[in-house]
């Protein structure tokens, strides 16, 4: 999950590596750093909500201790929902500035696509003017030169203004170029994001996913409790095992988001700072071989509990 919020990170880092979105001054670097900052506070969470339940194995224990891990899992459903639904509003966010950027460069390349024409034209205009100013009018009497050179300044003015405007066309054209070349590179960050960020969607509905999954079972677990507690004064020994389960996996997530995770999200915001872009990036490849690290810890962590 963290490798890929790196991955999404690794397409727009760098100085040169942002994206803009829709909206006044709103950038994707704007939308992710307030959602790294979030996605920080839902691993903090696990050892911000830790169970201070004793298991024991008795009905009132058992029933606290569902009734606690209910509660914890709720709000983790609630944060990772709302994480999910950034996720999915920068996903559409990047994907609209990749439509009306492509759009932007298509059609300044459309309109700069004559521009050798233009300049072809320019040049003939130059060449016209030069011709018309090295005609210098003759004439015989004083009365015709008058005339003659009131016409000989008429069609040089003309040729002038003629230059002018290619000239005009000319620039135009250039601006015109280099604003879908630059349009150009902002939709291709944006496209190289997309691939990324639909990832996170998926890992942060993954994550809202198993949360209330694990919800689902709290809640039969507690519904159990309240039905057998009525039938007998035993407390069947795979319902507390069941708990106890419970209470070892959350700690060792707990374990595994500050002994490896949420460090890497420092790594992650020093690459979006600093860059390079690309998963070829040292930083990002910091991040990746943490997460590497992260994962081959977890059996580990599972047996300390």
């Amino acid at each position: 999950m963290v490798d890929t919020l790196g991955k999404v990170v690794a397409a727009v880092a760098g100085l040169e590596g942002d994206v803009e979105l829709a909206g006044p001054s709103e950038t994707l670097w704007k939308c992710l750093k307030p959602f790294i900052s979030h996605f920080e506070g839902n691993l903090q969470h696990y050892s911000d909500t830790s169970s201070d339940t004793t298991l024991e194995p008795t009905w009132d224990s058992v029933a606290s201790a569902a009734s606690n891990w209910q509660t914890l899992v709720d709000k983790a459903v609630g944060r990772w929902t709302e994480l999910a639904w950034k996720a999915i509003d920068i996903l559409k966010a990047c994907r609209d500035a990749a439509t009306v950027m492509g759009n932007t460069a298509a059609k300044a390349a459309e309109q700069a696509g004559d521009l050798q024409k233009k300049v072809e034209n320019w040049l003939k205009s130059v060449g016209n003017l030069v011709t018309k100013t090295q005609q210098l009018p003759m004439a015989t009497n004083k009365e015709k030169a008058a005339i003659a050179l009131e016409e000989y300044r008429a069609e040089v003015g003309a040729a002038k203004q003629k230059t002018l405007e290619a000239l005009t066309e000319v620039v135009d054209a250039v601006e015109e170029d280099s604003k879908g070349k630059a349009a150009y590179k902002v939709a291709q960050r944006a496209v190289e994001a997309l691939g990324p960020l639909a990832g996170l969607v998926d890992v942060c509905g993954a994550a809202t996913m198993m949360f209330k999954e694990l919800s689902c079972r709290l809640g039969n677990i507690e519904a159990k409790v309240k039905g057998a507690r009525e039938t007998s004064p035993n407390v069947p020994k795979d319902l507390v095992d069941t708990v106890a389960q419970a209470e070892r996996l959350w700690q060792a997530s707990t374990d595994l988001a500050e002994c490896h995770l949420l460090g890497t999200l420092g790594n992650i915001r020093e690459l979006l700072s600093n860059g390079p872009r690309g998963l070829d990036s040292p930083r990002y490849q910091k991040v990746h071989n943490r997460c590497t690290n992260a994962k081959k810890a977890i059996p580990k962590l599972l047996e300390r509990q």
